[in-house]
């Protein structure tokens, strides 16, 4: 399962890297533009950390990613994705040897959900990532209740998160730079958002590909 995770990072620095000026885009407009070039510094020291100590369990993968995008990403957005990967890596520690399941994605992103809460503040609403995760988690938390296969469970997932990426459009920012704009960030996709989705998206697509 290591080599699955390595793939979903390896799949998230090419998602990064084609979107990297879109995300700085859309961060100029409700914040200081940085956004795309943050998430890039971060996925770029992860892959490079991956490749020297060469991980061989899915935990070890993930808290290396948050490792990596403490020490390189910098700023709100380093600081909750590092986060958000050692929670992650904190479940799957848990259980080393068990199968991907709805069950462990439920319980990994609840985790990582329930972090960025903790140290962002940020609840449904308020134009953040958060916006992003918690309608896929809430896709995925529906899937496990149905005993859907993961295969049938990350398409919908993927597809709650886009609808909530795209739910930020409207909304007036309450926290970070982007709450003091108020208004005037009414109209703007949030980056954050946008990135998250992203990370989501290299999990579906590794997986499926997998799969």
């Amino acid at each position: 399962m290591a080599e699955m995770w390595i793939e979903v990072f390896q799949e998230v620095s090419k998602l990064l890297h084609v979107n990297r000026e879109r995300l700085d885009r859309l961060d100029a407009a409700i914040g200081d533009g940085e956004h795309g070039s943050t998430m890039v510094k971060g996925i770029e020291q992860t892959l490079q950390d991956l490749e020297e100590c060469q991980p061989e369990t899915p935990a070890a993968v993930l808290a290396q990613a948050g490792a990596s995008f403490a020490q390189a990403a910098g700023g709100a957005a380093g600081a909750l994705y590092a986060s958000f990967f050692l929670a992650m890596a904190n479940i799957v520690r848990k259980d080393e040897h068990g199968a991907f399941s709805t069950a462990i994605l439920a319980s990994m992103l609840g985790s990582g959900i329930g972090i960025i809460k903790k140290r962002g503040k940020a609840e449904v609403g308020d134009k953040t990532m958060i916006d992003t995760l918690v309608p896929a988690l809430e896709a995925v938390k529906k899937g496990e209740k149905q005993n859907l296969p993961l295969s049938e469970v990350i398409p919908r997932t993927l597809a709650a998160a886009k609808a909530g990426m795209l739910s930020t459009i409207p909304m007036e920012p309450k926290r970070g730079r982007a709450g003091y704009l108020g208004e005037r960030a009414v109209g703007h996709q949030d980056p954050g958002a946008t990135s998250a989705y992203l990370i989501l998206k290299a999990l579906h697509d590794v997986y499926m590909r997998r799969s």
